[in-house]
């Protein structure tokens, strides 16, 4: 059906599908995005056509929302490096540890961050202050959350805090 449409033309009406606004992308729980992530896989395996066309699209709005997803990112980054260039939003729902360094690093055209601080130890947010030094998104929002267990200094919440507001 869609085999005599040019690419052009199917790239746009996949993007009207894969597409999710920043502030969609920031306020709607994580399981709404998983699962929409989870629907906008399948269109990858309606053919090889539409996975090379589909694919870069995906690859501009990335949800970590899992330890398993932060590695499966920084191995992808790491196979194929075009891949890190095509991000332009990411929305974190944790700190995951020095991962999260190598993975910011990688991101050098990150429009947008969205990160939900639920962090439970200096450990885990280490990466994601000195990766943050490597980014310089055009806008920045933290998702206010329950913390699961706070530093007795607060430090790796507040590193991570003033690190994204300058």
């Amino acid at each position: 059906m869609t085999g005599n449409l040019p690419d052009e033309l199917l790239q746009e009406i996949l993007e009207t599908r894969l597409s999710v606004d920043y502030l969609t992308f920031a306020k709607w729980s994580p399981e709404g995005l998983i699962t929409r992530r989870s629907e906008a896989l399948e269109l990858l395996l309606v053919s090889r056509r539409w996975q090379r066309i589909a694919l870069p699209l995906m690859c501009e709005t990335i949800l970590l929302a899992s330890q398993q997803d932060a590695k499966i990112l920084a191995s992808l980054l790491t196979r194929h490096k075009g891949i890190g260039a095509r991000v332009k939003k990411l929305r974190l729902e944790g700190a995951y540890g020095q991962i999260l360094r190598k993975i910011l690093i990688s991101l050098p055209n990150l429009l947008y961050l969205s990160v939900s601080l639920t962090v439970a130890s200096k450990k885990m947010a280490g990466g994601l202050c000195a990766g943050l030094r490597h980014v310089n998104p055009e806008d920045g929002m933290t998702i206010p959350t329950t913390l699961v267990k706070s530093h007795p200094t607060g430090d790796p919440i507040a590193r991570a805090e003033t690190v994204l507001e300058t």
